[in-house]
């Protein structure tokens, strides 16, 4: 397993890591991460290195020690390794962005692409595209003018963003190792082609790296030129790319990629986290009441304001409420029963059956018909088109929730 690269503050005792020298400046989120020009390396796992910043990261910790990125290296932000004043102005072209949209016929998305090309004789055109599935990502390489394919599948949860980098930055390696001199690299997106125009010293590690490769292949007078260009418009290289990047996805080999970057590490992080605790949601013996409105964490609950009536909703649900057979079960009460009809008072029996409220619940029944609401005590509580209702049902009971 390989070990995690992590960067601490100053505010960490350098008795509790083991460390080396390393590189300068980024954040996590609002949390500084390098100082100066150095930071340390732990050991021990990255969650450990997340325990040790923040308290608030313990449970994170907690949570995640059978997490999926410990054999992964996550990557914040680095320097562009030359000076700023010695890159020179990186061909970034966007123009076909601000003439054609998602509203764009057909035509008119040809005539402006071909226009476009004609600005660039001589060149060789390099498709490229990415693609994300719920279980995979993959890419794909189109050397139109040599008939060139490359595709790979990616491990790990990448985001849209960096696989569509990846293929980018792929594609400038391939330029780089053929030694082509004039090139233009095809992308349909958008937010990536912007980033790399409008790159900062200190930018996610792929755009820098990106930034670095396009600055060496310029300074050696190549002319290397990145394009946005519209996807599922009908340009056949793109539509090749496209066809090729979603193949990769289902495809039975993959390379490794280790290199993380920070934001899709939030994240994989975050989906792991999230389903550790719906797992433990659902195998607990407890909140049998409220799993009955929320049978897993993926079910969201509609909320009312104010917070006095979030907080009724609440209590309702989970049946930790002022009724009877919860007081009862608590210690307050000499009685589960309900005073008017010597039955258990629970929810259901307050909201559904209590002959003192028959008059009240009526009216509720005769509002929710109208607006085709089965009245049932899952669909009082979970319908935001009846639970102002339920409220004002509450409120006439006078029935201290």
């Amino acid at each position: 397993m390989m070990k995690s690269t992590k960067q601490f503050t100053t505010d960490v005792p350098r008795s509790q890591c083991s460390s080396t020298l390393r590189k300068p400046t980024t954040r996590f989120g609002d949390k500084q991460l390098f100082t100066n020009y150095f930071y340390w390396e732990s050991e021990t796992s990255w969650e450990d290195t997340y325990c040790l910043l923040r308290n608030r990261y313990c449970t994170f910790n907690f949570l995640t020690r059978s997490n999926p990125l410990d054999d992964q290296c996550i990557r914040g932000k680095e320097l562009v390794r030359a000076a700023p004043w010695t890159i020179g102005d990186l061909q970034v072209d966007l123009s076909l962005s601000r003439i054609i949209n998602r509203h764009s016929f057909r035509y008119s998305v040809d005539v402006a692409y071909t226009e476009l090309m004609g600005s660039y004789p001589n060149h060789l055109h390099v498709f490229t595209d990415g693609s994300k599935t719920p279980d995979a990502t993959g890419y794909a390489i189109f050397v139109k003018d040599r008939n060139i394919t490359i595709s790979h599948k990616c491990q790990g949860a990448l985001s849209s963003f960096s696989v569509e980098s990846y293929a980018i930055l792929s594609a400038l390696h391939w330029i780089e190792t053929n030694n082509v001199s004039r090139a233009v690299v095809l992308s349909d997106c958008l937010s990536a082609l912007e980033c790399i125009a409008n790159y900062r010293t200190d930018g996610p590690f792929i755009v820098t790296q990106i930034v670095n490769v396009l600055n060496r292949l310029t300074s050696e007078g190549k002319s290397i030129t990145l394009i946005w260009i519209p996807g599922h418009a009908g340009i056949p290289g793109n539509e090749v790319a496209d066809r090729l990047a979603k193949e990769a996805t289902s495809s039975h080999r993959a390379i490794t990629i280790h290199d993380i970057p920070i934001d899709d590490a939030k994240k994989i992080a975050l989906h792991k986290c999230k389903a550790i605790w719906n797992r433990e949601y659902l195998d607990s013996e407890t909140g049998s009441h409220y799993k009955i409105f929320r049978p897993n964490l993926e079910v969201k609950l509609p909320s009312v304001p104010p917070r006095r009536s979030e907080a009724t909703l609440f209590r309702l649900r989970t049946g930790h409420c002022g009724l009877n057979a919860q007081l009862h079960h608590i210690g307050c009460s000499e009685s589960p029963l309900c005073e008017h009809c010597d039955e258990l008072e629970t929810v259901e029996h307050y909201i559904m059956t209590c002959s003192h409220l028959t008059e009240i619940r009526r009216k509720l029944q005769r509002i929710a018909q109208t607006k085709n609401v089965p009245f049932q005590l899952y669909n009082l509580l979970t319908d935001s088109n009846i639970i102002a209702d339920l409220l004002d049902f509450i409120r006439e009971s006078k029935r201290r929730i």
